[in-house]
């Protein structure tokens, strides 16, 4: 293990799974202890506490945890922002690169889009969106969606969550914005949970919530309370693409929004473990992501 490398595994060392930045391992011993690989150093941790649960993988398997898959792209740029903010132009550079904005796009920077849905300039903005992250995360998958199906709609839904921010934030509200975060697609995979599972339960302040409940409380909280420090818009686009993902295109509902694929006869590529009617939701998040872009370049000022 080398100083910048950390390793885990999960039942013994020969399936130590390797990240970018750390590893883990769970060390059968009397009991098994979960440790952590961090700069050339194994620091043991409680399974049963917050960082133990966190850091579970399914190394054992053979299969990566998306969690940690997440914590890891995460991390990695949020270590980039901190080492660029250090030159004299890095700052620039990430913004220009890693937030969404009316200027990126008019620029023609459609790809940041995807890329500030995964960007996160300080320590505990990234914190809360893992931790929330987190608590979802089991609820989806593997139960309702498959591995690749949870990338894609991670994927789609992130770009979708920053396009409806730039689209009602600078051509509805009036004021511009520089967008980044993962709390969109959070948002939208609380969404697909509350609908999959209406019955499971949410903490908020003490109080016991249905799915539903929970998700209506923030964005309450989002609208009224913190509306200064968060993306209201994007939250909301968040929940709209999670639930066009489970209801779009089934029982007449929503049925156009798959009829554009069907008559460009697109089908998924061989492989993919997508229906048509989430892959025509995918080509859509991609579209308006476009449509915002065009917009921006068309009205730069």
């Amino acid at each position: 293990m080398n100083r910048f490398t950390t390793a885990w595994s999960s039942v013994t060392t020969k399936s130590t799974q390797n990240y970018i930045l750390f590893s883990v391992r769970n060390k059968r011993t009397i009991s098994t202890q979960r440790e952590i690989g961090l700069l050339t150093q194994w620091f043991a941790i409680s399974k049963e506490s917050i960082p133990g649960q966190m850091l579970h993988t399914k190394a054992s398997s053979g299969r990566e945890d998306p969690f940690v898959q997440a914590f890891t792209l995460n991390v990695v740029i949020l270590l980039f922002w901190t080492y660029m903010s250090r030159r004299a132009d890095g700052e620039y550079f990430m913004t220009r690169h890693f937030t969404a904005s009316r200027s990126n796009l008019a620029s023609g920077r459609i790809y940041t889009l995807l890329t500030s849905a995964f960007s996160h300039s300080s320590v505990m903005h990234l914190f809360w969106n893992l931790l929330m992250l987190f608590n979802v995360l089991t609820s989806v998958y593997p139960a309702t969606m498959t591995r690749f199906e949870l990338l894609c709609f991670t994927v789609a839904s992130g770009v979708f969550a920053s396009s409806t921010s730039v689209l009602i934030n600078n051509f509805v509200r009036g004021r511009r914005v520089q967008l980044l975060g993962f709390s969109g697609c959070t948002y939208g995979l609380f969404t697909v949970a509350a609908i999959a599972h209406p019955n499971t339960r949410w903490s908020m302040f003490g109080m016991n919530l249905s799915s539903s409940e929970f998700l209506v409380g923030s964005l309450f909280l989002d609208f009224f309370i913190r509306g200064g420090t968060v993306d209201v818009f994007c939250h909301a686009g968040g929940i709209l693409y999670g639930y066009l993902w489970m209801h779009a295109c089934r029982n007449g509902w929503a049925d156009g929004l798959c009829s554009p694929i069907t008559w460009a006869g697109i089908p998924p590529p061989d492989g993919w473990e997508l229906d048509g009617r989430r892959w025509s939701l995918l080509w859509w998040s991609v579209w308006i992501g476009c449509g915002v872009t065009a917009l921006c370049m068309w009205r730069r000022d």
